[in-house]
């Protein structure tokens, strides 16, 4: 059967479906027999497209796998990269504070000795001289260590964000200030209930639905 009379026949089955009007058993019985001409249907349809789904699947998983190993050679050299960059970054970043506060020392020292100078100035007069020399030992020094490369400027920024890991998954509430944090597994409380029809759980109301089964054979 070809592509032309598949999509004739699902256009009559949806005509028919349409316009059915179950009001008695007979009418009801045919619409028994819709139902199992739909399911054929559904089967040729499937097996209409099966070789060029299957055809285009390998083509697509072939596709795939290429592109995905090439990008995972760019990604783990991007990531590589990147731990690289935090490394010296944080490296230099404990070095700036040290020798922030090595400056820092330095400058205290010298401003007790210009602080002492400056005084032996204003004794012999010399007031511009000695505020001169107290202004002077109140700039402190710019340590550039390569750090100034990390802003918004040149759109190359850092950011901490906050990760978590379970320690002890029995510990771990439903709820927590309000906010679910555990997924309930409605497929296995379903299992619980099939191993234990009577059993009650807290939170949890077993219940039956009605479905329509119509078996072709």
């Amino acid at each position: 059967m070809n592509k032309i009379e598949l999509q004739k026949q699902s256009l009559n089955i949806e005509e028919v479906s349409d316009n059915m009007v179950i009001c008695d058993k007979e009418s009801l019985k045919f619409t028994f027999e819709i139902i199992k001409d739909i399911r054929k249907q559904k089967e040729r349809i499937i097996e209409y497209w099966k070789n060029t789904k299957e055809s285009a699947k390998k083509v697509y998983q072939a596709i795939s796998n290429k592109e995905k190993e090439m990008l995972e050679v760019c990604e783990n050299s991007e990531k590589l990269l990147k731990e690289k960059i935090l490394t010296y970054k944080q490296k230099q970043e404990k070095r700036q504070k040290k020798l922030i506060a090595q400056a820092e020392n330095s400058r205290k020292n010298q401003l007790k000795k210009i602080s002492a100078a400056a005084s032996e100035l204003e004794k012999q007069g010399e007031c511009e001289e000695a505020e001169r020399k107290l202004a002077e030992s109140e700039k402190p020094k710019r340590i550039n260590l390569s750090l100034d490369l990390f802003s918004k400027e040149n759109k190359i920024t850092t950011q901490k964000r906050w990760k978590c890991k379970v320690t002890d998954n029995k510990s771990v509430p439903c709820f927590f200030d309000g906010i679910e944090i555990r997924e309930i597994n409605t497929k296995k409380l379903l299992e619980v209930r099939k191993k234990t029809p009577e059993v009650t759980i807290p939170g949890v109301e077993f219940y039956t639905e009605e479905n329509l089964i119509i078996r072709s054979v």
